[in-house]
């Protein structure tokens, strides 16, 4: 219904795009002209004949979580720097508000 409705408006007016054809008669203010009889047929334009759904969601009563033992490496070493060795003046440097120009 919808491409053959669209296809009697592009037979009408030959620059209308198919964008322009969804924002008229979904977008855009009702008007009741020639058609309007078909434009309320097109589909999603009116509730009548459409079903509701529902959506509910509940929380579980329980539930568990089974977890892997992790795995330890005691040959992995990490290196944590000293903050003493950076200079708070190149820190100080980089956390500047913008300037305007």
């Amino acid at each position: 219904m919808l491409l053959q409705h669209y296809t009697e408006h592009k037979a009408a007016n030959q620059s209308l795009s198919l964008l322009q054809f969804l924002a008229m008669h979904y977008n855009d203010e009702d008007i009741i002209d020639l058609d309007y009889s078909k434009d309320q047929q097109l589909p999603f334009k009116s509730m009548n004949g459409y079903t509701g759904a529902t959506l509910s969601i509940s929380e579980p009563t329980s539930f568990s979580i089974h977890l892997p033992k992790p795995v330890h490496n005691s040959s992995i070493s990490f290196f944590i720097p000293n903050d003493d060795f950076v200079k708070t003046v190149v820190l100080s440097s980089i956390w500047q508000p913008p300037k305007n120009c």
